[in-house]
């Protein structure tokens, strides 16, 4: 018998690029990023950031949105 192979699932980004994220909670080192690995290499630009997901927002800016993960606890992505 011939077992039947699963297909991948292939996994669809839905990308929101007007979200702009200020500088005094995430800064970069390059204001590009390589599109691949390869790219990246072969370049040789040292990629850095700062994240504080924490830092106090301005007078005119919204709050960071908490979630609160329940019982289930932190989700984490799955490899």
């Amino acid at each position: 018998m011939q077992q039947q192979q699963q297909q991948p699932e292939i996994f669809q980004e839905n990308i929101d690029y007007s979200i702009k994220v200020p500088q005094r909670i995430l800064s970069t080192t390059s204001n590009y990023i390589p599109v691949s690995s390869n790219l990246g290499h072969a370049v040789k630009v040292p990629l850095g950031a700062i994240i504080k997901p924490l830092a106090v927002p301005k007078e005119n800016e919204e709050d960071v949105c908490v979630v609160q993960p329940g019982a289930a606890g932190i989700v984490r992505c799955k490899r």
